[in-house]
Order: structure tokens, then sequence, then C-alpha cells
């Protein structure tokens, strides 16, 4: 049986090849961060595993499309029953952080209190009306979310990019007047790594943890491990 990688970062694969050898197990990589093409009627290996690891902030590294690449070769392999581990379902979660919390509510786990805007254009055109329009909807937003009318005061929030990793995105407020001048900045100086790929925008209430770690939990086969 041969494991084939897919991903396109090959900084993170160390790890799995140290794995796989000491397993003694052969593995092949498909670096989708290139050109490549597949022939829907040719076969795949059927003595394999597929073990997706491509990542949502695969942009970041001028791998525009290679998330989109990947869930047309999932679609492939699983026309012809390929077994996957990080399957197509998984890549839509990592796509979209509001999936990613609408499966948790879903399951009664609770999540920061979340909105999302969303812009079909993108915000760093030259059009000074798209500038306009898209702050005033995410003030309107955050006062909608995280402004109590009646002490007047706010909730501390949180900016983060819908798809993304690294932690692209994510700037704490107190208040809407905060919001504005980031976006503005964001929007007047073009900084790409701060405009997000999809278009799609969360705000969400900052949660202050008394310890300031965060803690990793992997699902492997229905158990829950702690990292």
């Amino acid at each position: 049986m041969t494991v084939y990688i897919i991903h396109e970062n090959d900084v993170w694969l160390p790890p799995f090849r140290k794995a796989f050898e000491r397993l003694q197990l052969p593995f092949i990589e498909w670096n989708l961060s290139g050109t490549h093409s597949y022939s829907l009627n040719k076969i795949p290996d059927d003595d394999a595993i597929y073990f997706n690891r491509i990542s949502p902030s695969s942009h970041t590294r001028n791998h525009r499309f290679s998330c989109e690449i990947t869930g047309q070769v999932l679609d492939y392999l699983s026309l012809h029953s390929c077994r996957v581990i990080n399957d197509q379902r998984a890549l839509s979660l990592e796509l979209s952080k509001v999936k990613q919390y609408v499966e948790l509510t879903k399951s009664h786990i609770s999540v920061p209190r979340t909105a999302f805007v969303a812009s079909a254009t993108s915000i760093n055109q030259q059009e000074s009306t798209i500038k306009g329009n898209f702050i005033e909807i995410l003030k309107r937003t955050a006062r909608e979310n995280f402004f109590n009318e009646s002490t007047q005061t706010w909730t501390p929030f949180i900016s983060k990019h819908n798809r993304a990793g690294k932690g692209l995105g994510v700037h704490l407020f107190t208040d809407d007047e905060q919001l504005e001048k980031q976006f503005e900045n964001l929007i007047d100086n073009n900084i790409e790594e701060e405009i997000s790929i999809d278009g799609i925008y969360l705000l969400q209430e900052y949660i202050k943890s008394p310890q300031q770690v965060i803690n990793l939990f992997v699902i492997v086969f229905e158990n829950i491990r702690l990292i």
C-alpha cells in the first residue's frame, strides 16, 4: 500500500516523511503548487490511501488556486472510490470558518458570538462607493452585535478572515471607530494579506483566556487527543 500526500507546502512535510519511513510505508507526494493534469477515465492507484494536507492559507504562498485544484482532485478520487483522509467535506470545512462555527453549533458546542460581512467585489478596488458601503455595513454589523444600547458600552471583538490560517486578518477592537480606521488603512494602502481571499470577513466576540494559551484537539477515529 502506498500513501499519496496531497499538499502545496513542502516545508510542512518532513515530520510526515519521517513518520512514514519509520512505519516503512511507501509514499508519493502530490504537490499541488504547480501545474497538473488528471484524466477522469484513468483509474488511480487503488492500493493506496490519499492523505489530503492542503492548507487554507495556500494563497499567501502564491498558490492562489491550490485549494480549488484540490477540490477537483478529491472529486476525481471519489469517482473511483479511492480511500481519502480529509475528504471533500473536510476540505469544505477547512476553507470556511462560518461552516466550522455552524457545525460546532449544530453539535451543541458553544462558539463566540459571530457575524460575517461579505463583499462580492474585492474591497481594495478604487471605487470609493465600494469602500464606503463596505465600511458602513461593517460598522453597523459591529454595533448590532457588540454594542449595548442600554449601558452604552462595547463588548471587545475581533476581525478575521473566513478562509485563512496563520492569524490572517485577526485584529482586536473595542469600538467601531477602531474598526473603521483599521479597514480604511488596509484598503487605502492595499495591504494584500489583509484582504480576505473569499471576500468574507468575520466579526467575533473576543474571549480573553486567563491562561493565554491555545489548546489543539485532534480527533482520530472518534477519539479526542489533546496536544
